[in-house]
């Protein structure tokens, strides 16, 4: 029929011809109506009206059953022009379905109703801060109004880290993180929007607030690791702490599947201002050769190819997936979005296949949800946690470590510029410390 429509010279077409479009036209509808949808059926009643027809009195009977032949399709009869008037069907089509469109909208609910319950059409407010309250959080480890980086804090964290085993330590680890991703318990938001996981929550624009949450682990387990390894006064000491987060690391990946954690802590390892003490690697070398082998050729390639999306972990063997890059991509420029600079330095280091492939592993991740949550129950059945050393690894912890009382509320961007500084610090003492080891 389009091939007619082509053509302003009604001459063309005989008998023949129009029969043959009119049978095309007739079986095209006619296979809409077979489809049985809304759409089509209105379509076919408006058909059976004499909607596309000059003579409505052929079609009123029996609708395209009717054979003759002057009516093969919208505006064409076998006396008028050919030449169709494109604005006007364009402008019945939109009619059309604006028609179907209101007529659905109206049908929905009885004519009787007066009032309508709207509850369970609002969509929840996208909340724009962080769920964390750090001066509400209550710890034995820490004082009311503590200071940041407090020294007999941090030298009792360094005694838990020395003296409690890596596999403990990782377990109330991945305790904390499957809570705060919604692996775990489906409370707050997760049961408020109705969605499966904290995951899932991820994707959505309402899952704002939990993406800040993470972000703000993710990068306070970062600090924290540094923070512990360049305190320390001495080079074994500092060894001794390397050597236990490189351990902490190898049990979050190998027993219990945490790449979440994992890849927090070894960013705090392969910090600049943790990488450039040659002296307390070289220690490290040295005391805990193992432990050090167990770092360069395993743990390190493996952050790598978690990183670049070479890696494939199985699905049997992970209880929280790799979403950091993930919820970096998705949370730093409104994080860091006064810092121009440091957004196009990390739009530039983004490669588009890198983006695509972690977004599309999320909507793996989703749809994986339950499997890890009952790769999680088996993980830690029969696991008691530790008050204490379940506090070590709560976010507000980390947050009212770092900064204190008074400055763990203030904004993450400037927060995570000034802790930077103050790791520098830090790391170019300790140097000066190694060097005269």
């Amino acid at each position: 029929v389009n091939a007619y429509l082509d053509s302003s010279d009604d001459t063309l077409f005989g008998d023949d011809e129009l029969n043959f479009a009119a049978d095309k036209s007739k079986k095209l509808i006619k296979s809409f109506y077979d489809d049985d949808d809304e759409w089509s059926l209105y379509a076919w009643s408006q058909v059976e009206a004499g909607m596309y027809a000059d003579d409505t009195s052929v079609l009123e009977t029996s609708g395209l059953e009717d054979e003759d032949e002057t009516y093969i399709g919208p505006y064409i009869t076998k006396t008028s022009s050919i030449s169709p008037d494109t604005d006007t069907l364009d402008t019945d089509i939109e009619a059309i379905f604006a028609t179907v469109k209101h007529t659905t909208t109206t049908t929905a609910a009885p004519a009787t109703t007066t009032t309508t319950d709207t509850s369970s059409s609002v969509i929840p407010a996208v909340e724009k801060c962080m769920s964390l309250t750090p001066t509400t959080y209550n710890t034995q480890l820490l004082s009311d109004c503590n200071k940041p980086v407090e020294g007999s804090v941090m030298s009792a964290i360094n005694v838990m880290l020395l003296n409690v085993d890596s596999l403990i330590l990782a377990q109330h680890c991945t305790l904390v993180d499957l809570q705060m991703c919604g692996l775990y318990n489906r409370e707050g938001r997760i049961s408020e929007l109705g969605v499966s996981s904290g995951l899932e929550l991820l994707t959505l624009p309402q899952g704002l607030q939990t993406r800040l949450d993470l972000y703000e682990r993710i990068n306070d387990i970062k600090y924290w690791v540094a923070v512990c390894i360049l305190l320390p006064t001495s080079c074994e000491e500092r060894a001794d702490i390397l050597s236990s987060f490189i351990q902490l690391a190898d049990s979050l990946k190998t027993h219990l599947g945490n790449l979440f954690s994992f890849t927090s802590v070894m960013d705090g390892l392969c910090l600049p201002q943790v990488t450039r003490l040659r002296e307390t690697w070289s220690t490290l070398r040295k005391t805990h050769t193992d432990i050090a082998v167990l770092f360069e050729a395993r743990l390190r390639p493996q952050l790598t190819a978690l990183n670049t999306g070479t890696s494939t972990i199985p699905v049997t063997s992970t209880t929280l997936p790799h979403i950091n890059p993930f919820i970096q991509l998705t949370t730093f420029e409104l994080i860091d979005s006064d810092c121009e600079e440091d957004v196009l330095n990390f739009a530039a280091d983004v490669e588009i296949e890198r983006v695509h492939y972690h977004t599309a592993a999320l909507r793996t991740y989703v749809r994986q949800a339950a499997v890890y949550t009952i790769n999680a129950n088996m993980r830690l059945e029969g696991f008691q946690p530790d008050v204490n050393i379940e506090d070590l690894f709560r976010t507000q912890f980390h947050m009212r470590l770092m900064w204190g009382f008074r400055g763990c509320e203030f904004e993450q961007g400037p927060r995570f510029s000034k802790f930077e500084q103050v790791l520098k610090v830090l790391s170019e003492r300790a140097e000066q410390g190694d060097v005269s080891c």
